[in-house]
């Protein structure tokens, strides 16, 4: 049995924790896309792929033309972008690629507001 002082101890716990984020990225690949899809999106892909749906798009920060010209190669026509949203339409198979790009944070399926 190994004994390790509990200020060691904490130090590998913390170093664990730290890292299985990143490990776990890694091994998910896809699945890790999909993490970034909110669920009514996810169940667009599963069911109904061909469907062309709105989608807003939150990025790490305000997408620069570069990054705005990747969101457009991977299926997005956009619509309109203010800070770090972007909004646009898909076909919604198009949602995993367009959340693969390493500066999209999350994807949200848009929703029919009712008017009042």
């Amino acid at each position: 049995m190994i004994h390790l002082r509990p200020s060691m101890a904490l130090l590998l716990v913390g170093l664990g924790l730290a890292l299985f984020p990143a490990c776990r990225r890694a091994a998910t690949g896809a699945a890790g896309q999909n993490e970034k899809l909110d669920p009514p999106l996810r169940r667009m892909v599963a069911e109904r792929p061909d469907s062309i749906v709105g989608i807003f798009v939150r990025t790490v920060a305000a997408p620069t033309p570069e990054q705005r010209e990747a969101l457009t190669r991977a299926g997005l026509a956009i619509g309109s972008a203010v800070g770090d949203v972007v909004t646009g339409r898909a076909r919604a198979r198009a949602a995993p690629r367009i959340a693969a790009l390493d500066f999209v944070r999350y994807l949200e399926l848009a929703r029919t507001v009712p008017a009042h």
